[in-house]
């Protein structure tokens, strides 16, 4: 790679274009940005762009020179807006994970999580000094996505004491988990700002990624206390996952809204957002591969997407019914669906005590319950309905019975004392995450 900036700039290009062998990458994008630190017409992007396209050899580009994320977040101007940076560093940090190796011995996945968490924290720097994030939004939405584990984490428990990765699995998952990310929670608050601030796309995939997260950590806990080990672990999820939702829309700035409140444009899209994930929360993979990967969120943003702008997503945006509420909403029914899916509120025929059949007013001896107008279960008697499928079950002067009978169930002690003890963790985790 010896030459001029000129020369530097249009081989750089040139690699834009195909696939190379990851050390020849890695050597010539190494001697590109040693020669050019303050370039007038910048070479980077291309070999950047290249580097993209081979992810260890991103990889191996970051991780060999402790200084060099510095160098390019911080101290390093860039001609292209950071693009080709943020593609490289999407691919170094989130398409290997694993948890093979060790600190002395790292592998992919364990310089995965540590580029990451440095990352994060760069940025944090950036914008602590008053100026603008160095990378694209997309990419640091899909970071904090792929990590959603470590920002759950480090809202219910507080800042993580140093950088670095996060080695120890989660109590309540069976088996190995890839290499985490430690994160500061404050640092990961203000980043979180910003991008929901600046991309209107940063919020769905993020809360996406959340609501996946719930569902893994909701069944394998309901796993554990179907088995016989006692309702602690789903105690512990609740908060969990309690504090991961009220992290995130109390950075989305949309936490605090009430009733009735007058919405901008940016508030009024998230409300959408959440609203449809109230209407689609059941429908998103709840046993997909884990951890997320780079490249597999479009599928759940879309149906997010699509489904604000429904109908029900517009009347909750022009009513502002509440975020609170319409959080709390998600998280109980992904909780109580999790619970229904291992029978712990008992069987569904006959039903149980605490089934939600058996809650169901006017259900003479011999009834059908499914049949009753008030109903909020699919055929299977453990499938709950969305909302938007319960509210469309009303009497003859318009009340929606079979949304307000899951209502009653839920809130008024019929769901049984887990349940209750359960939804306490829920609301207090969520509070707990502003």
């Amino acid at each position: 790679a010896d030459g001029s900036a000129g020369q530097h700039y249009w081989l750089s290009r040139a690699l834009m274009h195909g696939t190379y062998d990851a050390d020849f990458l890695v050597d010539v994008a190494r001697k590109i940005e040693a020669a050019n630190r303050a370039p007038v017409l910048d070479p980077l992007p291309g070999v950047l762009t290249a580097l993209s396209h081979v992810p260890e050899a991103a990889q191996d580009f970051f991780a060999e020179d402790p200084t060099l994320l510095n160098r390019l977040i911080n101290e390093r101007r860039t001609l292209d807006d950071g693009k080709a940076l943020s593609a490289a560093i999407l691919a170094a940090t989130t398409v290997f994970r694993d948890h093979s190796g060790t600190p002395e011995n790292p592998s992919r996945g364990y310089l995965s999580a540590k580029l990451a968490s440095e990352v994060i924290h760069l940025e944090a720097q950036r914008l602590d000094s008053g100026r603008s994030l160095r990378l694209k939004t997309e990419a640091l939405s899909s970071i904090f996505a792929s990590y959603i584990r470590d920002v759950n984490r480090v809202a219910n428990t507080g800042a993580d004491t140093q950088l670095g990765v996060a080695t120890d699995d989660h109590a309540v998952l069976l088996g190995r988990e890839a290499w985490g990310a430690r994160f500061d929670q404050e640092e990961l608050r203000s980043i979180m700002k910003e991008i929901f601030k600046e991309d209107p796309r940063a919020f769905p995939l993020i809360v996406g990624a959340q609501t996946i997260w719930a569902n893994q950590l909701f069944d394998s806990s309901a796993a554990r206390m179907a088995s016989g080990q006692g309702s602690a672990d789903f105690k512990a999820a609740a908060q969990e996952v309690g504090s991961g939702f009220g992290f995130i829309v109390d950075a989305a700035g949309v936490a605090h809204i009430e009733k009735g409140q007058e919405l901008d444009e940016a508030q009024e899209h998230k409300v959408k957002i959440l609203a449809a994930l109230v209407n689609t929360g059941l429908a998103i993979p709840q046993h997909g591969s884990w951890p997320i990967l780079a490249g597999t969120t479009g599928a759940w943003t879309s149906l997010i997407e699509d489904a604000a702008k429904g109908k029900a997503a517009e009347k909750a945006a022009k009513q502002a019914n509440g975020t609170a509420s319409e959080t709390r909403f998600l998280v109980h029914q992904l909780a109580a669906q999790a619970l229904l899916n291992h029978g712990l509120f008992g069987s569904a025929d006959p039903p149980a005590k605490t089934h939600p059949w058996a809650s169901l007013s006017d259900l003479r001896p011999g009834d059908d319950p499914r049949k009753a107008p008030n109903n909020f279960l699919k055929e299977d008697g453990k499938t709950l309905l969305t909302r938007e499928q319960m509210l469309e079950s009303r009497d003859a002067d318009g009340n929606p019975v079979a949304f307000d009978a899951y209502r009653r169930w839920l809130n008024e002690g019929l769901a049984g004392e887990k349940w209750s003890d359960i939804k306490s963790k829920l609301d207090v985790g969520y509070t707990n995450g502003f």
